[in-house]
């Protein structure tokens, strides 16, 4: 069983929210408020506008390539905001970053706070930058200009100091339960450092347009359509893979990659295991049809009670698994574990006809500390939800007594 967050751990994760929150906000303004004073902006008229459209184009409609459990963002307005940069200086790169995160994640609809921090978690990032280029001896190319063997070193300066800035940033604003902030600074890194140094390549070929015409950088425009759309049908592809069809949930397929994956942190998360009693009596007594109206909607109301970063699964014919993340003690898990009981109990229509199930549902909850291999987690919440069934259905909580009526069962079975 997984003990409850120390007070003073808690505490100092929310001290570390708002503390990076707040100062993040405070540097972004005081960075902004320098650049609006650049002296050249009559100068750079079309070319840094068509940079600025560029970044904000690729915010609002980033590329993404597949990944699990989520997809991975490659945020290409980076690389504009970085050309804007190495052509015309640091307080233009500053603006163009920051507005056109501002305006692409407002336009997703996202958070305002993280919508208001993201973009400022740019601004400081490209300052840190354009710091690191000023100190290091490099200077804006200028439009017209070109960049040459001798300026990898500042350039690529900047992008370690812009990838290091942000990636710290995100990992002192995360909420990830138990996790420590180099947990979150080293979690899928990887994979960052892939999307970053494609935007930063790319930001040199953006420099190199912009020195060719002011209009060419908009050439980028239709290869990152062409790859997109390959994206869309490769993504409806690896969804049909990982999704179960009758309910669009996921499947078993998916239930244990996200449990490997949980596995591999040291953060508490739980299990849950449901079970429809009676759903047999339903299929024989009105047919198929009626049992996937039941399955349907057991998985929409399973996908109503869990947040959207828990797991949704059907890996049986009537039986679901959750996947519910950084759940810090047994009792918040097993608060989830009777709404989904409640919920699923909930009579369903079918033309005239009222369709009723019974629920068994067992939790396992896996402290931060616990090292369990997936078959042992998956082991212990079965042995919870028999325990359920055995009892006429309910919620059970996974216990090591439950261990000995297991053996017991087993022992007296045929």
């Amino acid at each position: 069983m997984s003990e409850p967050e120390p007070f003073g751990s808690l505490m100092r994760r929310v001290s570390r929210f708002s503390v990076t929150f707040v100062a993040t906000l405070v540097v972004a303004a005081a960075l902004v408020g320098w650049a609006l004073s650049w002296p050249g902006w009559g100068e750079a008229s079309t070319g840094l506008l068509v940079v600025a459209a560029g970044a904000t184009l690729f915010e609002i409609r980033p590329l993404t390539v597949l990944r699990y459990p989520d997809p991975i963002t490659i945020h290409l307005g980076q690389s504009f905001s970085l050309a804007a940069l190495y052509v015309w200086g640091v307080q233009p790169a500053i603006l163009v970053s920051g507005a056109s995160w501002l305006i692409g994640q407002a336009l997703a609809r996202k958070q305002w706070w993280r919508t208001t921090f993201n973009a400022a978690q740019f601004v400081v990032a490209m300052g840190a930058a354009g710091a690191v280029m000023s100190l290091l001896g490099g200077s804006p190319v200028g439009q017209g200009g070109v960049l040459v063997w001798s300026d990898l070193g500042w350039v690529a300066a900047t992008w370690v100091v812009h990838f290091v800035v942000n990636d710290v940033l995100v990992s002192l604003l995360a909420e990830s339960d138990g996790a420590t902030v180099w947990e979150d600074l080293t979690y899928g890194l990887r994979w960052y450092l892939f999307s970053d140094l494609l935007a930063d390549t790319l930001a040199v070929v953006v420099v190199v347009l912009v020195a060719a015409g002011v209009w060419y950088p908009v050439a980028l425009v239709v290869p990152m359509v062409m790859f997109a759309m390959t994206y869309s049908l490769t993504r409806n592809a690896e969804h049909e893979s990982l999704h179960d069809q009758l309910t669009g949930v996921a499947n078993r397929r998916q239930l244990f990659k996200r449990l490997e994956e949980q596995a591999g942190r040291s953060s508490s998360y739980a299990v849950v295991l449901v079970d429809l009693d009676r759903f047999k009596a339903v299929n024989d007594r009105r047919g198929h049809l009626a049992g996937d109206v039941v399955l349907r909607s057991t998985a929409s109301q399973l996908s109503a009670v869990v947040r959207d970063t828990d797991l949704v699964a059907r890996i049986g014919g009537d039986e679901f698994a959750l996947v519910l993340g950084e759940r810090p003690n047994e009792a918040e898990s097993m608060e989830v574990a009777r709404r989904v009981f409640t919920e699923v109990t909930r009579p369903v229509r079918f033309g005239a006809a009222v369709l009723e199930v019974g629920v068994s549902v067992g939790v396992v909850t896996v402290g931060r500390a616990e090292q369990l291999a997936v078959d042992e987690v998956l082991h212990r919440v079965d042995v919870a939800m028999y325990a359920a069934k055995s009892g006429g259905g309910g919620v059970v909580a996974w216990s090591s007594d439950l261990e000995d009526v297991e053996h017991e069962r087993a022992s007296s079975a045929p």
